[in-house]
């Protein structure tokens, strides 16, 4: 979780390079629409009504918000896993909401530092929900490492959900 205060690439990547995580977890789409990256005239999965530039089919699967709302969060995000990737590091999309729900907890549990089975948070409790929603998009890579949680695998790319529930 990046300190609050922490502004610009720069700083960002090397608090992740201080700290060399197994994976890196972004809570950004991390992959645009088939419909908008595809140069195929006459593509099947592009034609109006079987396709929508709005939002990837892995965003329906989860009940994600459509890419087109999140554009510059995505745009940034591809942009911060290409780089990490050239650095070597795992990278994976989340969606806490994803994750809140695939637990059977809400944000606010997790702000209010409800204990979650499997997971040590300490004594942590925020009222800010970026900040909560940095915490589940952790609890999604702990997951991925454990092997606890899943990948919601859609035509356009996947999204890593925490796996355990509650206590």
């Amino acid at each position: 979780i990046v300190p609050r205060g922490t502004k610009g690439d720069r700083i960002f990547l090397a608090w992740i390079e201080e700290r060399k995580p197994r994976i890196v977890a972004i809570d950004a789409p991390l992959s645009l629409p088939h419909s908008v990256i595809c140069e195929e005239a006459g593509c099947p999965r592009c034609e109006p009504g079987a396709a929508s530039y709005l939002g990837r089919d892995v965003d329906r699967l989860v009940k994600g918000m459509p890419t087109v709302m999140l554009a510059a969060i995505a745009f940034r995000g591809i942009y911060l896993a290409r780089i990490l990737r050239s650095r070597s590091y795992e990278v994976i999309e989340t969606y806490p909401a994803g994750s809140y729900a695939a637990m059977g907890i809400s944000r606010n549990d997790l702000a209010n530092g409800l204990p979650i089975t499997g997971y040590d948070l300490g004594s942590f409790s925020s009222t800010i929900p970026d900040e909560v929603d940095a915490v589940c998009a952790a609890l999604a890579a702990v997951s991925q490492v454990t092997g606890k949680g899943s990948l919601v695998h859609g035509r356009d790319g996947a999204i890593a959900l925490a796996g355990e529930s509650r206590a």
